[in-house]
C-alpha cells in the first residue's frame, strides 16, 4: 500500500490505496511505520515527504474495515492505536516532515497533515473532519494537536460543527502553509525537498524537537483518552445509526 524511495536525502512516502481514498487501515498504518523507520534510520535522509496517489490524500480511519470485523469495537481500537502510533512517531521525528494534499483529507487523515511540520495543498484540496458525521470523536492526536494550531474556538467549529475547509481557508486557519496550483503541486514539493536539504540539515531534529516542546507535553494522555472515548462512542446506538446512515447514502451514490 505504500511506495517508498529515497532521493538525494528526502525519502518520498506515497499512499497507494487510491480504490478505498487513501483510508487508513492497520496494515497501512504497519507500513507508513516501517517507512518512517528506514529513512531514519538512514544518515543521509534528513526529510520525508508524505503524498498520495488518486484524488484523495486520505479518507482518514477505514471505517468500513472496522465495520466489517467480527468486534468492531476492539478493531477501532486496533486501529485508532496503530494509527496514533503513525502519528506520534512523525510528530517526534529527527526528519523534516513534509505533507502535500492533492486532494480531500478528513479524520485521521487531518491528523497526519497536522503532525506533519510543512504542509503543501493543491487549490483542489479540502480539509473535513468527519468525525461527527458519523457519531464518533476525533483520534490520532487531532484532540490535542487542532486547537493548538487552528485555536480552540475553531477546532470546535470544525470537529464539532463539521465546517469543510477550502485549502485556502485550511492556509488562513495554519493547518496548511501554501496553497498552490494542482499542476504546480509535485514541482513545488520536489523544490521544497531541495530546500530543506539545502539547510542546515543537523539542526532539523534538535530545532523540531525544542519547537514542539510544548505541544508534545500531554500527547500521550491525549491519544490514550481519544483511543477509550473513539471506542466507547463506536458501542453506542447512535453511533451504529449514524454509521449505517452513512454507508447506506454511500451505496445509493454508486
Amino acid at each position: 500500500m505504500i511506495d517508498f524511495r529515497i532521493i538525494d536525502g528526502a525519502a518520498w512516502v506515497t499512499l497507494r490505496r487510491p480504490e478505498r481514498a487513501n483510508a487508513i487501515d492497520p496494515q497501512l498504518a504497519r507500513e507508513l511505520l516501517e517507512s518512517i523507520r528506514i529513512a531514519e534510520d538512514d544518515p543521509s535522509c534528513h526529510v520525508l515527504v508524505v503524498a498520495s496517489s488518486g484524488k484523495h490524500f486520505s479518507a482518514g480511519g477505514d471505517l468500513a474495515g472496522v465495520m466489517a470485523q467480527p468486534d468492531p469495537v476492539e478493531a477501532v481500537r486496533e486501529l485508532a492505536t496503530i494509527a496514533s502510533d503513525v502519528m506520534r512517531r512523525l510528530a517526534t521525528s529527527r526528519l523534516a516532515v513534509v505533507s502535500v494534499v492533492q486532494g480531500p483529507v478528513a479524520g485521521a487523515g487531518v491528523a497526519l497533515v497536522l503532525a506533519s511540520d510543512i504542509v503543501l495543498a493543491s487549490d483542489e484540496a479540502s480539509f473535513l473532519s468527519a468525525y461527527g458525521a458519523v457519531g464518533l470523536t476525533p483520534d490520532c492526536g487531532v484532540s490535542h494537536l487542532l486547537p493548538r494550531v487552528v485555536g480552540p474556538r475553531r477546532a470546535v467549529e470544525f470537529c464539532i460543527l463539521g465546517r469543510r475547509l477550502t485549502a485556502d481557508e485550511a492556509a488562513d486557519w495554519g493547518i496548511v502553509n501554501e496553497v498552490v496550483p494542482r499542476d504546480r503541486l509535485d514541482d513545488r514539493a520536489a523544490e521544497l525537498a531541495v530546500a530543506l536539504m539545502s539547510s542546515a540539515v543537523g539542526a532539523i531534529g534538535p530545532a523540531k524537537a525544542l519547537l514542539n516542546t510544548d505541544a508534545l507535553v500531554g500527547y500521550e494522555n491525549a491519544i490514550r483518552l481519544e483511543i477509550d472515548t473513539i471506542a466507547a462512542r463506536l458501542a453506542s446506538p447512535d453511533a451504529q445509526a449514524r454509521i449505517g446512515a452513512f454507508f447506506g447514502k454511500a451505496s445509493e451514490r454508486t
